[in-house]
């Protein structure tokens, strides 16, 4: 059975659960992959896009508390 790249957690739980049953956890393997995907293509300048949907003044001033000081981009689904 695939663990949660997003709920690594769990996997504790699941093992208990279902003792028999083999667990992969692709988390290591996927950050690779991205590693290896952005290598190349890295600025020297870090850069962050936020795209998000709702609230975006809410969510502009919840991403300057933590320190985040993009601007948000609207997208709607």
């Amino acid at each position: 059975m695939l663990s949660s790249t997003h709920l690594p957690f769990l996997r504790s739980l699941l093992e208990k659960e279902y003792p028999k049953t083999k667990f992969i956890d692709p988390g290591k393997e996927v950050a690779r992959k991205v590693f290896l995907k952005i290598k190349d293509n890295q600025n020297k300048r870090n850069s962050l896009k936020i795209f998000a949907s709702g609230n975006l003044d809410a969510f502009q001033i919840k991403l300057k508390h933590v320190g985040i000081k993009n601007k948000v981009n609207f997208f709607s689904i």
